[in-house]
């Protein structure tokens, strides 16, 4: 079955996220002002403005450095990229890769492999599966046979570790 969906449907969703960058930018612009009016109470303003707005104080912290490293003509350049790419990236050091995400249309989990390629390295890979199921079994209320399944791929994963370890 092929879907169709109205371009006016398309052209809405389009603006919202466009709108839910500029919205990002500009929560970043107004605590630049804020901070910069009182550069020593940084912690005390990110910390009152996150308790009035319930969000965390990294994520505000998060939208100011973004918002810092960004100029407006930057912006305008680079309009297309995903918040997660504009948070990972400094547009005077990673013009070129900036460059080549726009001209590839990469997403941010791209963006990232390409800005950090160990983390796709063998080892690193293993680790991080390792993390995810030790979390899993911490965190879900598992059969206890399931259990015993993840522990034992654990052990696997452990041992396919070290192994890359010694060769790399």
């Amino acid at each position: 079955m092929t879907i169709s969906i109205s371009d006016e449907y398309i052209d809405r969703l389009i603006a919202l996220f466009e709108n839910i960058r500029d919205n990002q930018f500009e929560i970043g612009d107004t605590l630049i002002l804020l901070v910069d009016s009182s550069p020593d109470q940084r912690t005390e303003i990110m910390n009152y403005v996150a308790g009035k707005l319930a969000v965390s104080p990294s994520t505000l912290y998060d939208y100011e450095n973004t918002a810092r490293r960004w100029s407006k003509d930057d912006r305008v350049v680079y309009a297309s990229l995903d918040w997660t790419i504009y948070r990972n990236s400094d547009p005077e050091k990673d013009k070129e890769l900036l460059d080549q995400a726009i001209d590839e249309g990469w997403n941010a989990t791209t963006f990232k492999e390409k800005m950090f390629p160990a983390m796709n390295e063998p080892f690193n890979l293993v680790e991080r599966a390792l993390r995810i199921l030790q979390k899993t079994i911490k965190a879900e209320d598992l059969p206890e046979e399931l259990v015993t399944d993840f522990r034992r791929i654990i052990v696997m994963l452990s041992e396919l570790r070290d192994k890359l370890e010694d060769v790399f």
